[in-house]
């Protein structure tokens, strides 16, 4: 019980000296490989917060619909940044498979804003996931109105990542049975 006591303190203090880390050697790194691209990142995410905001603005906070559709592109914004941060720091699976939910949530938000689709309606009834998203969002993409240059340049961003996703999932081990 002891060993154990002080095995929990050993890896709480291993979990603290991470999460207060600078982690400089790796922020050195990216910047000398990558470093110009973060003011370009910055503009890019704040032109998308600042088309978000005008986009939420005059919602009406009742509109539970609308609202719904604006939380999903803010918090595919919010991962975005998260994901380039992490990337920025080495965390690079980690930054992929936050990215992935960037992704899904971008197409999950598309999917939702075409009213021909039932997407919206059964997203808030917890029937449909947004891992399917993306793979929706290129069937359904004239309905969602996704004009045909952003079609070929979201299939070109997307076919990788999908194919690795699928890769990976026939590779996860099975649930472990509960007794």
């Amino acid at each position: 019980m002891a060993d154990e006591k002080r095995e929990g303190r050993a890896l709480r203090e291993l979990v603290l000296k991470d999460l207060n880390s600078p982690d400089d050697d790796a922020r050195r790194a990216f910047d000398k490989e990558f470093g110009s691209e973060v003011p370009v990142f910055a503009d890019a995410a704040t032109k998308a917060l600042e088309v978000w905001s005008q986009f939420r603005d005059p919602i009406e906070d009742t509109d539970e619909r609308r609202i719904a559709v604006t939380a999903i592109v803010f918090t595919a914004i919010n991962q975005n940044i998260s994901s380039f941060k992490l990337f920025m720091y080495g965390y690079t699976v980690a930054s992929g498979a936050l990215f992935r939910q960037v992704l899904e949530g971008v197409s999950l938000a598309a999917l939702c804003a075409a009213k021909s689709l039932t997407v919206l309606d059964r997203y808030l009834c917890d029937k449909y996931s947004p891992s399917k998203a993306v793979a929706d969002l290129t069937k359904h993409a004239g309905a969602a109105r996704v004009n045909a240059a952003a079609r070929r340049r979201w299939r070109s961003s997307t076919s990788s990542i999908t194919s690795m996703h699928t890769s990976l999932d026939s590779r996860s081990p099975p649930a472990p049975i509960s007794r």
